[in-house]
Order: C-alpha cells, then sequence, then structure tokens
C-alpha cells in the first residue's frame, strides 16, 4: 500500500477487497482497531467500486468455468470485468486462466508501474 498512500499511483478496489482485507487483519491479528484504520485508509487513497447484481451474476459465471478461481477472486474478477479493468494486481494464480484479465504479480514493480503510466 506504500506507493498508493505515497500518492505515487492511484488504484481502483472492489467492496469485496475491502471486506477481504479487513476479514485477513481480523482473522491474523485480532487487533480490530488496526483493520478499522487499515481499510479506512484503503477508501481515502483508492476509488471504490461499488458491488451490483449484475457482478454478482458473472461472478457465478466465472466461477463455474474456471476451476481455479476461488469464489472471492471471482468476485473481484467480475467487478474488474465489468467496468472494462484489464489488469488486476494480485499474487493470486486462479486470475490467470480469466479470459480478458490479466494477473499482475505486486512483486512485479516494473509491470505494476507501467500499468499505473509511470513505467
Amino acid at each position: 500500500m506504500g506507493l498508493l498512500a505515497g500518492g505515487e499511483l492511484s488504484g481502483e478496489v472492489s467492496v469485496a477487497l475491502l471486506q477481504e482485507h479487513a476479514h485477513v487483519v481480523l482473522r491474523q491479528e485480532g487487533d480490530r482497531s488496526r483493520a478499522l484504520a487499515q481499510t479506512r485508509r484503503i477508501t481515502e487513497i483508492c476509488h471504490v467500486l461499488d458491488f451490483a447484481r449484475r457482478d454478482a451474476d458473472r461472478a457465478l459465471q466465472l466461477l463455474g468455468r474456471y476451476r481455479r478461481l476461488d469464489a472471492q477472486d471471482a468476485v473481484h474478477a467480475a467487478t474488474a470485468l465489468n467496468r472494462g479493468i484489464g489488469s488486476i494486481i494480485s499474487p493470486d494464480r486462479g486470475f490467470d486462466d480469466v479470459a480478458r484479465l490479466e494477473r499482475v504479480d505486486p512483486a512485479d514493480l516494473e509491470r505494476v508501474f507501467e500499468l499505473a503510466g509511470r513505467g
């Protein structure tokens, strides 16, 4: 989150990602204040994409089509694809199979900066 927080990159996140982030922090650390603060910070530095019925429908289609894609990632992929977003930054390889969606590993900073128009 450092590049986003520093204003060097801009980003878009789904409502589902916010929930997932808060859930992981709570599960791993048990610190509700930290989970809330971090998740609120994400909403301040990223454009938050709503989740709509059409996203749920597409997520179910993707889940049925791509065996390596789990349910949560199907929601992320559907949210992106329904908004014409063709790239997703994630270490999760299940996205690799999804047509018209490029997965960029967050460790590949050169590609991340390229996507942001700074490469």
